[in-house]
């Protein structure tokens, strides 16, 4: 059997494939060179240039671009399950992360060196939602939490005094009453095991 030979039929594929990988690259790394030196990301949000982790202290060129490109990647694969990236890392506002870097300004320095910023920034913005969820229930300083937990309890004890609605009485079950029960027929007398299975 006689095999395909790429040097009768041209250039290989393979050389082909390569040229245009290594044109693809160039072009994407002139975009992501363009979008770190203009200092906004490729999508808006609103018509505002979204925060990015970079945004946090000054990092070189490269971390700065690589922490771009993660980002659109992260950005893109959270948008995909319902979740919205930049509301997550938000430095304003009462986010979870922006209260966490304004309780420990220091977090933004280890995020800024941490392997992946990106995902360091995520770590603190999940570990601190629950601290951020209690402070918005029940307030930040000890006198508010100490009256909206006594507040709590006290509505939580009122709802639990009052009486449950009284169910209707009627049959046990879902279905009307029946009336008075037929007479049952009359049952025949049985041989015993015998009688059933030797029929």
């Amino acid at each position: 059997m006689m095999g395909f030979r790429f040097g009768a039929h041209g250039a290989a594929p393979r050389d082909d494939m390569t040229a245009k990988l290594a044109k693809l690259k160039g072009q994407l790394a002139a975009l992501a060179q363009k979008t770190a030196a203009s200092g906004k990301a490729s999508d808006k949000v609103g018509g505002n240039t979204p925060h990015t982790v970079s945004d946090d202290g000054e990092v070189p060129a490269d971390v700065k671009l690589a922490i771009t490109r993660d980002e659109t990647v992260v950005r893109a694969a959270l948008k995909k399950v319902g979740v919205d990236y930049d509301a997550l890392i938000a430095t304003e506002g009462n986010t979870p992360y922006a209260l966490a870097l304004r309780a420990n300004p220091a977090l933004a320095r280890d995020i800024l060196a941490a392997e992946n910023p990106v995902l360091a920034a995520l770590d603190v913005a999940v570990a601190y939602k629950p601290y951020a969820e209690f402070g918005a229930r029940y307030g930040t300083e000890p006198e508010a939490i100490k009256a909206a937990i006594l507040a709590e309890h006290q509505n939580t004890r009122r709802a639990d005094a009052e009486p449950a609605p009284k169910a209707a009485l009627g049959p046990l079950f879902s279905r009307a009453a029946a009336g008075p029960a037929a007479p049952a027929a009359p049952v025949a007398k049985s041989k015993g095991l015998d009688g059933v299975f030797r029929k």
